[in-house]
């Protein structure tokens, strides 16, 4: 079996870890206040309280969102694409969008994002925790060919079994 059991779609997946401290690293979110705004169009500061599980609350909403067969797109996917700068012939379905997934529930709750197509960006956001730290929620950013390398995986922690040595994300 692979390093990773991919979906085409937004979907709880398990990827296997051999080694927990060299496979990756997990990211907590920044969870800072946001502002609301009023029905007279002037906002008014108000402290929301986020946990990661509002995080992972919201992801799972876009559970079963999926790419498009054949010459069509899901627009939802492709609005995701759009809002991290893809364009053009890129703007597609087909195109990785994990990272764009990412960014559209941290913005959807007013929370910050590196606005990438990239997965390994997020590796610049929140703060780092152990992966034995990690809840469900955090960010959870996995590289792929070399730790080196720009490609990558990232997803929001569903649920973390050291012992068997599993990390399963959505996303």
């Amino acid at each position: 079996m692979g390093m990773f059991k991919k979906s085409l779609m937004i979907a709880i997946i398990m990827i296997f870890i051999p080694v927990l401290s060299g496979c990756g690293a997990a990211g907590a979110v920044v969870f800072e206040p946001a502002v609301v705004g009023t029905d007279d169009g002037v906002a008014d500061p108000v402290e929301v309280m986020l946990t990661p599980q509002d995080v992972f609350n919201e992801a799972a909403t876009y559970l079963g969102v999926a790419e498009v067969a054949g010459d069509q797109s899901n627009p939802t996917v492709v609005d995701m694409l759009y809002a991290v700068g893809i364009r053009g012939d890129e703007l597609t379905d087909s195109t990785a969008w994990c990272a764009a997934f990412v960014n559209h529930v941290l913005e959807t709750l007013g929370l910050s994002s590196p606005k990438s197509a990239l997965a390994r960006a997020y590796l610049n956001v929140g703060v780092g925790v152990p992966i034995s730290a990690a809840v469900p929620g955090d960010v959870v950013i996995i590289w792929r060919e070399s730790i080196s390398s720009w490609k990558g995986h990232v997803g929001f922690v569903h649920s973390i079994d050291l012992e068997g040595g599993t990390i399963t994300i959505l996303g």
